[in-house]
């Protein structure tokens, strides 16, 4: 049942308690006045017809025995009145009982004979004997009619009482009524109180609470049960539904991020263990060949340089170094290549003193350089020149690795920045699926990470992972060298 329905039956329900109570009131209330007022009536009526009957008796002894006193149109007055009266009460058999209607109907006929009578004295011209005669028989029905009278006061305030004793407990029954109808609109405003309670506030008190411990990321609450159908109700299940949804997602975002977080540092081991086989086996010739001809301080600084290498990349547990470091590696590493290479291979290094101090990943400068020695500069039998770069621009750290060396050709570097682009324009960085298979293909251009680089596609996804406003950038010309430049802002992990 909708909330709306539930409001119209409490209130035509309350409405008719009311208005029942109410009506029955009235009701009680305009009968016991109806019962008063005619039995007031009634006895005023009496009373009224006893006085005017009285009256006129008197005021007509006063005329026939002194005529002087007594003007015609005072009795007139007064006879017009006790008609006037006589008027008002008719003799009805079905508005009295059967006592009052015989006497009210003796009274009406005594009134008629004494009314001839008294036409008869003032109209006539009457005898002496016959004047006296008619005036006794006036006397004498006056008399009756004042007997009847005082009768007809004597039922009707005798039945005004007997009606008032019937009906007075009706005169307790009214305030009764009225303590009844107080009682009951409480008893509904008591029900409406506790249904709006269990209905909405109840309800809505408990979904605030729920909604502020969600807030503040505790979804640990027991679930609201609440039973019905209507608009609070499925409310109240759609937000559970809605915390549970929330809450799932949550944890699939916390186990996605914490999977993400092992394979990364899965990657970042196999990173730190990418040392070229031939760069040990040469330098490791190079240091055997050297300890024979010459005296061992040159030997020994080269096995210094390497354990040093060594040393860096098994204890670097962290993914990001301040750049002094980066750059003390670099030149350690360097350096043993130009003991490999002798003349053939230069190097160069201009680092502000500024950035010495500002983070950098690991490992970052070391592909680079590897993969310009490798690609650039061996097979080049008059070797050529490293340059390394570190400085700020615009809020940004620069790292720039340049070489002299033979450069790439124009499909295969645009085929890597492609590769790159994708990388730092992918929603979603995901550095593990970079080192899973070298075989499978860019979903945009199907480059092959084989044809990039496993060194440079890791910086790549290490970057855009780490670093907001991050990028590589790469330069080359063919036969004359080849640039690389990275870029980022802030560190955002």
């Amino acid at each position: 049942m909708s909330l709306k329905r539930k409001f119209q039956y409490v209130y035509t329900i309350s409405s008719a308690v009311i208005a029942a109570a109410l009506v029955l009131g009235i009701l009680l209330s305009v009968k016991g006045m109806d019962m008063l007022t005619n039995t007031l009536d009634n006895n005023e009526k009496a009373i009224e017809l006893y006085r005017a009957v009285t009256k006129e008796h008197n005021t007509l002894k006063l005329y026939f025995e002194d005529a002087q006193t007594i003007l015609p149109e005072q009795i007139d007055e007064v006879r017009n009145d006790t008609k006037r009266i006589l008027k008002k009460i008719p003799a009805d058999y079905n508005g009295m009982n059967e006592e009052q209607y015989i006497v009210i109907q003796s009274i009406h006929n005594t009134y008629d004979s004494y009314d001839t009578i008294y036409r008869s004295i003032t109209e006539s011209n009457l005898s002496e004997k016959e004047y006296r005669n008619a005036i006794d028989n006036c006397y004498k029905a006056q008399n009756y009619l004042e007997d009847y009278v005082k009768k007809y006061e004597s039922i009707t305030v005798s039945l005004g009482n007997e009606q008032y004793n019937g009906q007075k407990k009706l005169f307790y029954i009214i305030p009764v009524i009225c303590i009844i109808i107080a009682f009951v609109v409480i008893v509904l405003f008591i029900w409406i109180r506790l249904f709006m309670s269990r209905s909405i506030v109840k309800p809505i008190l408990m979904l605030s609470d729920e909604a502020r411990r969600i807030s503040m990321n505790d979804y640990s609450g027991d679930d609201i049960i609440i039973k019905g159908d209507d608009e609070i109700s499925l409310l109240i299940k759609e937000f559970t539904e809605m915390k549970h949804s929330t809450k799932n997602y949550i944890v699939t975002l916390k186990e996605k991020h914490k999977v993400e977080q092992q394979l990364e540092h899965m990657r970042f081991e196999m990173l730190k263990n990418q040392i070229n086989p031939h760069f040990l086996f040469n330098t490791l010739n190079l240091i055997a060949g050297t300890a024979e001809i010459e005296d061992a301080v040159t030997t020994e600084k080269m096995i210094n340089t390497l354990s040093r290498l060594f040393r860096y990349n098994l204890k670097t547990q962290t993914s990001i170094m301040p750049l002094e470091q980066e750059v003390k590696i670099m030149d350690d590493y360097m350096y043993l290549q130009q003991m490999r290479f002798g003349q053939r291979i230069k190097y160069m290094c201009d680092v502000d003193k500024e950035c010495m101090d500002e983070l950098v990943p690991a490992f970052v400068l070391q592909p680079l350089i590897e993969n310009a020695i490798i690609h650039g500069l061996s097979s080049s039998s008059k070797g050529g020149l490293i340059y390394v770069r570190c400085f700020k621009k615009e809020d940004k750290m620069w790292l720039s690795v340049a070489d002299t060396g033979i450069g790439i050709e124009r499909d295969k570097l645009e085929n890597i920045r492609r590769y790159i682009d994708n990388i730092f324009l992918s929603p979603n960085t995901k550095p593990a699926a970079a080192t899973e298979n070298d075989n499978k293909s860019d979903a945009d251009n199907g480059i092959k990470r084989k044809t990039v680089g496993v060194g440079i596609g890791n910086i790549a996804y290490r970057i855009k992972g780490m670093y907001n406003n991050s990028g590589i950038k790469i330069y080359s010309v063919k036969e004359r060298g080849t640039v690389i430049q990275i870029f980022f802002g802030n560190y955002s992990k």
